[in-house]
């Protein structure tokens, strides 16, 4: 209805307002540890066959990361929309309501390099209390765990691999699938 220079426009003000020191401050106050920014890749990844880091998102993480720094508290830096979506739910910006992270190879590659590109940049950060590798992948009810969930390992696999190559450190978590209620998929620990 605005056009697409306003649009842009209001979603970068949008995201330049949605969290704000103050914020991170009076969660600090009232008694928290820690925050659990639910991040969505396709804020740091461009669109098309070559993604490209958006520098812009990343300095808003920064930013985020340095008030918690400031403040006392740790960040859980969470991975809620992986690109193509890990549920094909509503949570995870799915496209076609269809999980395709786990349809299409270039998203597990966009995901793996895009978690390694966060933990270099925060690979000596000591607000960084953890990477959540994927927010609860897969639900059962609309099959989608039945059929992919023998994906999930191999590509917590990968990633995990991608991040300890420059971050030894961190605490990595991962989510089993069905909303996080199945931890059946795993086998053997890997880290």
């Amino acid at each position: 209805l605005i056009g697409d220079e306003k649009a842009t426009e209001f979603w970068r003000q949008f995201r330049h307002h949605y969290i704000t020191e103050a914020d991170i401050a009076r969660i600090a106050e009232l008694g928290f540890n820690s925050v659990r920014p639910a991040l969505n890749a396709r804020l740091f990844l461009s669109e098309g066959d070559t993604a490209r880091f958006v520098e812009e998102s990343f300095a808003l993480l920064d930013s985020l990361v340095s008030w918690c720094r400031k403040h006392d508290l740790y960040v859980i830096i969470d991975m809620h929309g992986a690109p193509g979506g890990q549920t094909g739910a509503n949570i995870d910006d799915s496209p076609r309501d269809l999980p395709e992270l786990f349809t299409d190879g270039r998203n597990q590659d966009r995901l793996v390099d895009l978690w390694r590109k966060i933990a270099e940049r925060y690979c000596d950060e000591p607000a960084v209390a953890a990477y959540d590798l994927l927010n609860e992948p897969l639900p059962r009810r609309t099959g989608a765990a039945d059929q992919y969930a023998h994906l999930v390992e191999p590509l917590y696999r990968r990633i995990t691999a991608a991040i300890r190559a420059v971050d030894p450190h961190h605490m990595i978590t991962l989510e089993g699938v069905d909303w996080s209620n199945d931890w059946s998929i795993f086998g053997e620990p890997f880290d």
